[in-house]
């Protein structure tokens, strides 16, 4: 009995504040977000959105992304040379930034799905051979791609601010523009987004 009443409490809790992020938003045009860490193109992330409603339930926005790093990937061993050399090449894996343009739809009250276009520089190591579990060989340059994205989140309103979260999302690669040093076309591979929790303010 108490279980079901405690259900049933969260469940028209979770519609109350569902119904009110709708009515919020609709008197808004503008939204400006920031997510101080997220997991975006197999890597560790900030970003920071700006928006404009085309509806109460349609946002188009721009969103930047610094990518910090992570994206080296090891194939055999847990380390390379010791030359400070190779300790710079490491310490840069991963580095960039990202350009996406968002459409954002609301579906009922705070679901959303998220389509967007991007455009990314990324500075990519991959170790590639070993010695005795030593890292002797690897492909490192940037990669600069356009790709599209696909997200679905849930996003709450309070008067002014917005609280939201990308729950999952996918990052297709569909054109390489250049890429640098001794990487292969196919090192990058497409990517999981998941987790990005952002908040800021709505106008």
């Amino acid at each position: 009995m108490k279980k079901t009443l405690l259900f049933v409490i969260l469940t028209l809790t979770t519609q109350v504040f569902a119904a009110k992020s709708n009515i919020e938003r609709e008197d808004k045009s503008l939204m400006v977000t920031a997510s101080p860490l997220l997991f975006e193109y197999s890597t560790l992330a900030i970003s920071a959105e700006i928006g404009k409603f085309l509806s109460p339930n349609e946002i188009l926005s721009l969103q930047l992304t610094a990518l910090r790093e992570g994206a080296g990937t090891t194939t055999y061993g847990d380390e390379d040379s010791e030359s400070d050399e190779s300790d710079e090449i490491w310490e840069e894996a991963g580095k960039g930034f990202a350009l996406n343009i968002n459409y954002k739809k609301f579906f009922g009250q705070t679901f959303y799905i998220k389509p967007s276009v991007y455009y990314k520089s990324q500075n990519i190591v991959k170790s590639t051979s070993s010695i005795g579990g030593v890292l002797v060989d690897k492909e490192a340059g940037y990669v600069h791609d356009l790709g599209i994205g696909f997200k679905v989140g849930n996003q709450w309103q309070w008067s002014k601010f917005t609280l939201g979260c990308d729950w999952i999302g996918y990052n297709k690669k569909i054109a390489l523009l250049d890429i640098s040093g001794n990487l292969d076309e196919d090192v990058y591979q497409d990517s999981l987004s998941l987790l990005n929790l952002y908040l800021g303010m709505s106008f």
